[in-house]
């Protein structure tokens, strides 16, 4: 928490030394972060996390490392 704290202090000194005529743009700015926050945590919040089981996918292919290693020779010569 103390890191935190330095980083909001610095934070604090450095928007005090900004021109007046910045702090328009700077005000924007935050409102675009606190958007893009929300707009994120809420994605979250909808999207359920799914499993998705892909055993058996390959089944009934070569896998072995000799056949993986001329299928990378083919595809990337």
């Amino acid at each position: 928490m103390g890191e935190l704290e330095i980083n909001v202090q610095q934070l604090m000194e450095k928007i005090r030394a900004l021109p007046s005529a910045e702090l328009s743009e700077l005000d924007t700015f935050v409102d675009f972060l606190r958007f893009k926050a929300q707009q994120s945590s809420s994605v979250r919040a909808e999207t359920p996390s799914r499993l998705i089981h892909l055993r058996g996918l390959l089944s009934g292919y070569d896998t072995s490392p000799e056949a993986l290693a001329e299928l990378r020779r083919e595809l990337w010569g």
